[in-house]
């Protein structure tokens, strides 16, 4: 089991910064309440030495953005990771439907090619549509 730190934050965008850490939120919502107040301060929880095993056979985790016909829209590298190998949604973006899918892979190509294996599996099962959700099919729920 993963530990947690909690971390006292404060103001937003520019004016966001990190207060103090806490090994337990019990600390964190007790520090809040006697030099805050309710609702003047964040507590984010945070795992401790969260580390994806697929860092260690070189992938990276990519969002890839694509149409329904298979073109490729937006394909970047992404912080913002699941501990899955892959999850996906339609979404309709600007009244056109979009395949997002988020996964790991050696590189642009290999994430294209991933999105594209899983928006066949979509199309084929006639489950393309705007709020179909990660894992409806071939996944995890």
């Amino acid at each position: 089991m993963m530990s947690k730190v909690y971390i006292v934050t404060t103001g937003e965008y520019s004016d966001y910064g990190i207060v103090n850490v806490f090994s337990t939120k019990e600390l964190a919502k007790n520090y809040v309440r006697a030099v805050y107040g309710i609702g003047e301060a964040d507590i984010e929880e945070y795992y401790v030495d969260k580390y994806p095993k697929q860092i260690d056979k070189n992938l990276k985790h990519w969002s890839i953005e694509m149409l329904k016909n298979g073109n490729a829209g937006r394909c970047w590298v992404s912080d913002n990771y699941e501990e899955d190998d892959i999850h996906y949604h339609v979404s309709n973006l600007f009244d056109t439907e979009y395949l997002y899918v988020y996964c790991w892979a050696k590189d642009k190509q290999h994430a294209i090619k991933i999105a594209n294996e899983k928006r066949v599996m979509i199309i084929s099962n006639n489950l393309w549509g705007d709020g179909l959700i990660s894992k409806s099919i071939g996944g995890k729920e």
